[in-house]
């Protein structure tokens, strides 16, 4: 009886040696299995490759490739359908248009575009609070030569917004789109800064605009910053290396939250100037966006990935989401009743919600 036990004991000990093999509890910035999950609330396959989206209370704008802006109609979430707008006859994308912005003025959104070269396109889109139905669009600028690859837009009067654009190969420009009446005619014009670029060390992917910075996705270069105290008097600061390919960031208080391509999500302490937590997801992190210390991150391939950063040191995979194995996310944003919108090359605008 006394053997038995003995091998019983030693039997145990084997075993639990092995189920920890290749297992260390300390170690952070892997991929746990999901605690939480989403669920569906809608779709719509848009046409074109659907890469970017903002919403609004009642309409998604997508920008959606060589088809250019998509507006959809998402009154209902649960069936959302095209926009009963009248749009531009004459309007064509030269390329693939990859990014949209917009800002809510009192009668219409102003939505910008890309269009996959150095142009991008100005629409002022009539919202619930208008009678019309017709929109058109402005091509304010261009000639750079450059690619833009990201904006960022924040509204200062309903006559004006200031942007940031990251010029892919070139940097960065700053500056304002404002509305004036020319002769009965509505139009809108930039600023004089816009026509100056910071140049970067890396391609200027993604940009973010907060405490007179403008943070840049500089690719190989990590994060760089830029002081725009003085607009007319850019002053680049310096950049912090990440260990992948930076496509996209947000910034919210002293923390940068960095998409970095194959290497996941990089946070970086902007006090100290380094990072001080990453996971390293499954996918190729494309997009992200934060909300009530959730970072959530497009992951290419891998759907859409819910990161708790309440402890940034210690950012945690509480959810994760894809509609189809083939599927490719690239694009999120968050809506009224946290409802979250993602677009997905191959099967187009999906809304989700948290699963209760």
């Amino acid at each position: 009886m006394e053997k038995f036990a003995f091998f019983l004991l030693g039997f145990t000990m084997i075993s639990a040696l092995i189920s920890g093999c290749g297992r260390r509890d300390d170690v952070t910035g892997t991929e746990p299995v999901p605690t939480s999950h989403f669920e569906v609330v809608g779709q719509y396959a848009v046409e074109g490759r659907p890469y970017d989206v903002e919403v609004t209370a009642d309409r998604a704008y997508i920008a959606s490739g060589q088809l250019g802006l998509q507006i959809l109609d998402i009154t209902d979430p649960t069936q959302p359908q095209p926009a009963n707008l009248k749009r531009p006859a004459d309007h064509t994308i030269k390329f693939q248009s990859t990014a949209v912005a917009v800002a809510e003025m009192d009668t219409f959104d102003l939505v910008v575009i890309n269009d996959g070269s150095e142009a991008f396109y100005t629409y002022p889109i009539p919202n619930r609070h208008s009678i019309r139905d017709t929109f058109q669009y402005f091509q304010p600028f261009t000639g750079s030569g450059v690619t833009i690859n990201d904006f960022s837009m924040t509204r200062v009067s309903n006559d004006s917004v200031f942007m940031a654009f990251a010029y892919r190969s070139l940097g960065v420009r700053v500056g304002y789109l404002y509305r004036i009446d020319f002769f009965g005619t509505e139009q809108w014009l930039t600023s004089n800064q816009l026509e100056s670029a910071t140049r970067t060390q890396g391609y200027a992917l993604g940009v973010d605009v907060a405490n007179n910075y403008v943070y840049v996705a500089g690719d190989h270069a990590g994060l760089e910053l830029i002081d725009i105290t003085d607009i007319d008097n850019r002053v680049y600061q310096h950049h912090i290396d990440t260990p992948g390919e930076s496509e996209d960031v947000v910034v919210e208080g002293n923390y940068a939250y960095l998409a970095d391509g194959p290497m996941g999500l990089q946070v970086i302490d902007l006090t100290q100037n380094k990072i001080v937590g990453s996971i390293n997801t499954s996918g190729s992190a494309r997009s992200l966006v934060v909300k009530e210390n959730i970072v959530y991150l497009a992951d290419g391939g891998s759907g859409l990935r819910a990161i708790d950063v309440s402890d940034p040191t210690e950012p945690t995979i509480i959810a994760s989401f894809e509609y189809q194995s083939s599927g490719f996310v690239s694009g999120v944003t968050i809506g009224e009743n946290n409802l979250i919108y993602i677009t997905d090359w191959y099967y187009g605008l999906i809304i989700l919600r948290w699963a209760e």
